[in-house]
């Protein structure tokens, strides 16, 4: 539902129970017109059986303004071969291309998005070069979440895609805090999404030391 005077693009991801011995996992995603639209599956759990206990739905809503839609699961059909978002890499880097927006992430020095272009009048646009996720301790200390210990695609879908960063924030060579950050991508949207989470893995210890300074996030 859009309770908006402008036309609202989601990215939906909702589970959804089925009964046991219903449904077996061929599935495809229908709009209020009864037309297929693109849409991931994924099973999250299933009956001793086999049958699918929970399904998630990853799916974009093109939503008019002050209207609501509704979409429809048909369950024991198969989907169109709908081709994967465009993901590429090698031991340096990461290039992803959603055919609106594409970035590359550096597997080596991590530097947030190294470069970002956007599509318009399908021609690509730089827009973004480098930056970084600074950490700053209550003396003013700053520290870069240039470190990586692990980067990969964690999922690789035809709508929705994620990236999980794992690092530390450093300075020199002192370090504060590790994180984990996933990049949510989405076919043929220009938009994205970053969840990052700050980590403490130092241990905790009696006398209280090990742990980091009170920080402030720029």
């Amino acid at each position: 539902k859009n309770d908006l005077n402008i036309s609202r693009t989601y990215p939906v991801t909702s589970g959804f129970p089925f009964p046991k011995g219903v449904f077996y996992g061929n599935a495809r995603l229908l709009d209020e017109n009864y037309n297929e639209i693109p849409a991931d599956f994924t099973v999250l759990s299933t009956w001793k059986d086999g049958s699918v206990k929970w399904l998630l739905v990853d799916f974009i809503a093109n939503v008019a303004p002050n209207e609501e839609k509704v979409y429809y699961i048909q369950y024991g059909v198969n989907q169109s071969n709908y081709p994967p978002m465009s993901i590429s890499e090698n031991n340096k880097s990461i290039l992803v291309n959603t055919g609106k927006i594409k970035f590359i992430l550096n597997k080596t020095c991590f530097h947030f998005f190294d470069k970002v272009w956007i599509n318009i009048n399908n021609t690509w646009k730089e827009i973004v070069k480098g930056g970084d996720i600074i950490v700053t301790n209550e003396s003013g200390v700053k520290f870069y979440g240039r470190n990586i210990t692990d980067i990969k695609v964690e999922k690789r879908g035809k709508v929705r895609s994620v990236i999980r960063i794992r690092g530390y924030h450093v300075n020199g060579s002192n370090s504060c805090l590790n994180f984990t950050m996933r990049i949510y991508v989405y076919a043929n949207q220009s938009f994205l999404r970053v969840f990052y989470t700050e980590e403490n893995r130092l241990p905790v210890l009696n006398n209280g030391a090990g742990q980091p300074d009170c920080l402030t996030i720029d």
